[in-house]
């Protein structure tokens, strides 16, 4: 399992962009690939097609990590079946899966995180499987 982080504090350079194209291309290659939106603005998952749901977002998740259900609470991008809709297929199965973001999140935008602040995302991910 491949993991890649598109991270900056400052707003508007192009964080979300980067993060759709690199989805955009897993997703024709067949990668199954998870987004995980940290962003307390949460435009990775309009941009992805997801529509607001009742699974918890990811800043939920962080709060209480040890009984965080990340599975349980990722919806599947509108993307996978526009592209099997058009026939795109890559060499695995097609896998777009987000974990929504939310303005919760916005608690961890600091640039002075700290230990238990991390593992608390180390924990939320640890049950995903590539």
């Amino acid at each position: 399992m491949q993991v890649v982080s598109i991270s900056s504090l400052k707003g508007g350079v192009g964080k979300t962009s980067v993060t759709l194209g690199l989805a955009s291309a897993a997703l024709a290659a067949g990668i199954p690939t998870l987004v995980v939106d940290l962003d307390p603005h949460a435009d990775a998952p309009t941009g992805l097609g997801v529509r607001p749901s009742r699974q918890s977002d990811t800043g939920q998740l962080l709060k209480n990590p040890r009984r965080a259900d990340l599975a349980a609470n990722v919806a599947s991008s509108a993307w996978v079946a526009a592209a099997s809709a058009r026939q795109e297929h890559g060499p695995g199965r097609q896998v777009l899966d987000v974990a929504v973001g939310s303005a919760y999140t916005g608690i961890y935008d600091r640039p002075d995180l700290r230990r238990r602040d991390l593992f608390r995302l180390t924990k939320v991910l640890s049950d995903v499987t590539g």
